[in-house]
């Protein structure tokens, strides 16, 4: 047993355990492959009895008690929590507890109000008997008991990853009074957390000095989260909401120096740029939209890019970035061809164009140095083009004139880009090769194109069969009538 992997003993461990149709314990995930079909008593004796292959092994009740399949599946998950805990002894354990589900029941309102108050109770004793021991805490509670009642008055010293989702009652006579505040001061090992919240929630009291993730599902004014990034500056990856936006002397710049991954929604109105405080030395991948529910496909977005500071500011903070995604903008072609000029790093470009001559965009960019030798990087396009008012001015043959032109040797050049004089990064003076891999067109309605010279899903189709050596290329136009939804999948962080 000492010889073989931890990941294959994990592996056999988890095929080891009770397993009547309602497991509730998720392991972590490993690529050792199973060996072992058939699992002896004695085998299983071991195993069970063994702490530290417990601590491979999460406690979720995500399985909902209310299935018409799991008559008994309160029962069933008591037996199995208390089962984890003695088996996983003193070693370190993940958590999550997901109470909700009511939808679709038979139960009786007292019924349901009976069943909410015993798992609320058997959560309530499973956290407050593993406070020192958890590592992964992820609680969705709409009453907040759990939040109000062992979060806020405990101590974590091991917790390092807390996501918290509080959705609005589907009961209200079995809710708690809303609470104002998120309050985690008493866990010193803390790095990411998530935090996924209704309106109720106005305020955060957070140890943001120690904070490595961060994302809050909520807007917040922007004073707050001036304040907030004065005192994380260990932050590695961000994501918030902005609102009120209001001044703030640029004169006193906040540098965050470890930040490289930054995705902002914007719920109100700037006529100020949101960046002029902030310097990110070290920004990778950003992501910046207003919130598609106060925004729609007729109105003006609120965040503009066309003022001189909000250029400039885009330019030299962020200059190394690698990916840049701009939902519901109002950005011209010159000044996002000023942007491009300066990104010379960059390999990932997703946006909205509802200000943008196609045209112009994809001749500029086509890879044709000197004179055309923008993002020489790039392999990554999405744009959006709306064609619900207006017809699209791209032709077929500028598409792939500039496809044409990154990919094979056409491709191959020494960089010679233009970059900012106080920019040292060693990537820019070696050798480059731009190649292709997905291009996206969305479109809105599929009967708005100027002419049979102008892209289109079948003028498209028709040009790529005389580019057999494109296959391994994604190169497609997508009818998307849903404005809100193109970018939705790119809010929250997925790598924690």
């Amino acid at each position: 047993m000492d010889v073989l992997p931890i990941e294959l003993l994990s592996e056999i461990f988890f095929h080891t355990l009770p397993n009547d149709g309602r497991r509730f314990y998720s392991p972590n995930p490993h690529e050792a492959p199973l060996l072992l079909c058939h699992i002896c008593h004695l085998w299983r004796n071991l195993t069970l009895k063994s702490g530290c292959l417990w601590t491979n092994v999460s406690l979720s009740d995500q399985i909902r008690w209310n299935k018409p399949c799991y008559p008994s599946i309160f029962e069933v998950f008591s037996e199995q929590a208390k089962l984890w805990q003695e088996g996983s002894k003193s070693g370190i354990v993940n958590l999550e507890i997901d109470i909700r589900g009511f939808t679709g029941t038979s139960l009786s309102k007292d019924e349901e109000s009976k069943e909410l108050k015993s798992w609320s109770s058997l959560a309530q004793s499973i956290l407050l008997s593993n406070t020192r021991r958890l590592q992964t805490l992820h609680i969705n509670d709409p009453s907040r008991f759990l939040v109000r009642q062992v979060i806020w008055n405990n101590a974590f010293p091991v917790l390092s990853v807390l996501h918290i989702e509080m959705e609005q009652p589907l009961m209200a006579d079995l809710s708690e009074p809303e609470e104002d505040a998120i309050l985690v001061t008493n866990a010193p090992s803390l790095r990411k957390v998530f935090l996924q919240l209704n309106n109720a929630v106005s305020s955060f009291q957070l140890p943001w000095t120690q904070l490595t993730h961060l994302v809050i599902d909520k807007p917040m004014p922007f004073l707050e989260f001036y304040n907030l990034i004065s005192q994380a500056k260990l932050l590695e990856q961000l994501s918030v909401g902005l609102d009120l936006i209001t001044h703030i002397d640029p004169m006193v710049v906040q540098v965050v120096p470890r930040l490289q991954q930054l995705s902002l929604t914007i719920y109100s109105s700037a006529n100020q740029s949101i960046f002029a405080p902030f310097e990110f030395p070290f920004l990778s991948t950003l992501f910046i939209r207003s919130d598609p529910w106060t925004t729609t496909a007729f109105d003006t977005p609120f965040f503009r890019w066309d003022t001189p500071m909000k250029k400039h500011l885009l330019c030299c903070r962020f200059s190394l970035l690698r990916s840049l995604t701009l939902g519901y903008q109002i950005i011209s072609t010159p000044v996002l061809l000023h942007i491009l000029a300066t990104t010379t790093l960059l390999e990932v470009l997703k946006m909205d164009s509802a200000n943008l001559n196609h045209q112009e965009l994809f001749e500029a960019i086509t890879f044709d140095p000197p004179v055309h030798a923008l993002v020489p990087k790039l392999h990554t396009l999405h744009i959006y083009m709306d064609n619900q008012l207006q017809t699209l001015d791209l032709t077929t043959d500028t598409f792939i004139a500039f496809v044409e032109s990154r990919t094979g040797l056409h491709a191959q050049m020494e960089n010679q880009c233009i970059t900012p004089d106080n920019n040292t990064n060693p990537e820019l003076n070696s050798k480059s090769t731009a190649r292709l891999k997905e291009v996206l067109l969305y479109f809105s309605r599929g009967d708005r194109f100027k002419d049979d010279k102008s892209i289109s899903p079948i003028t498209l189709t028709e040009a790529l069969e005389q580019y057999p050596e494109w296959k391994d290329m994604k190169l497609e136009m997508i009818l998307d009538t849903n404005l809100n939804g193109w970018l939705d999948d790119e809010i929250h962080f997925s790598d924690w």
